[in-house]
């Protein structure tokens, strides 16, 4: 009788993950630990060169890391995630200075050699740099370089002038300077 009642919360649960905006609710992507270069692209219209950074990552980290690339991803809610078929939906909601940052990232990819996708940023009362409708739109690609080289620790990110910032903050590294 246990089993069948599990079996029926089981069943329950997972009709109910299953419904609203379509797909189910699933835990954020992990990639494999490691070196990642992600080159973001901006919109056409504001006609910016790509950004290439390296990023070390490893299982405590690459959760914060990978949604770090969008700006404004401090002081958040919970975060929302949902798998229809190959790709990942992920919502957040932050403030930063009391300005409500809304987020929607999509991913798709095997997240052991490369991945890719894209985010939206729309920003409440305040909008930075006199964006159009107060929001940004930037695609990215990744791919796997192999293991992290000795001086860069899990949740660096490397930007493309050679410095190393540590976006988690230092409360996210394990290892003493």
């Amino acid at each position: 009788m246990r089993h069948a009642s599990c079996v029926l919360l089981l069943g329950l649960l997972s009709a109910g993950c299953a419904g609203g905006a379509g797909g189910v609710v699933a835990p954020l992507p992990q990639r494999e630990a490691g070196l990642w270069e992600v080159t973001l692209t901006a919109e056409p219209a504001r006609r910016e060169r790509p950004a290439v950074t390296r990023e070390c990552t490893d299982a405590e980290t690459d959760a914060g890391l990978l949604l770090s690339q969008a700006p404004g991803q401090e002081h958040c809610g919970e975060t929302q995630v949902r798998k229809t078929g190959p790709e990942w939906q992920v919502r957040t909601a932050c403030r930063v200075h009391d300005n409500p940052i809304d987020t929607t990232f999509t991913f798709r990819g095997n997240f052991r050699t490369d991945y890719a996708g894209r985010f939206e940023v729309r920003y409440g009362t305040i909008c930075p740099r006199n964006l159009p409708e107060c929001r940004e739109t930037r695609e990215f690609t990744a791919r796997r370089l192999g293991d992290c080289p000795a001086d860069l620790h899990p949740g660096d990110r490397m930007l493309p002038n050679g410095i190393v910032v540590r976006p988690l903050g230092d409360e996210a590294h394990r290892h003493e300077p």
